[in-house]
């Protein structure tokens, strides 16, 4: 498999008049997590959207990896286009790769569900 680093923001991001690019935390927020809690902070991020992990992922992927980069920190990691593999964002951090399905964080890309379905899929 074969993933690169993304290095730009979306065209999204680049517009200030997009109301996109303003989240209201309210009175809680990522930032009120203890340091390092990846986990519960992406866990807040995903009932925050208001979608289920799969719908994230199944479209949704990119502006909601660079809401746990801008978060959490880490880097921004996506399939690469020779990859054969679903396009996908999702979140580097301190070795371990997290997306809207793997809070947690796995040990690599491909231990993410949207990879193990695909290789599922792809075994039948």
């Amino acid at each position: 498999m074969r993933f690169v680093a993304i290095t730009r923001r979306d065209a999204w991001r680049s517009d200030p008049s997009d109301p996109r690019n303003f989240v209201d935390l309210g009175d809680y927020g990522p930032k009120d997590f203890p340091d390092g809690d990846v986990e519960a902070a992406i866990r807040w991020l995903v009932r925050d959207s208001g979608m289920n992990p799969r719908q994230i992922n199944f479209g949704n992927c990119d502006q909601f990896a660079e809401r746990m980069v801008d978060t959490v920190g880490g880097t921004l990691m996506a399939t690469s286009d020779e990859s054969n593999l679903p396009a996908h964002y999702f979140l580097l951090r301190k070795g371990r790769c997290h997306d809207a399905e793997a809070p947690q964080g796995v040990a690599g890309p491909s231990d993410l569900p949207i990879y193990q379905r695909f290789s599922a899929a792809r075994k039948h």
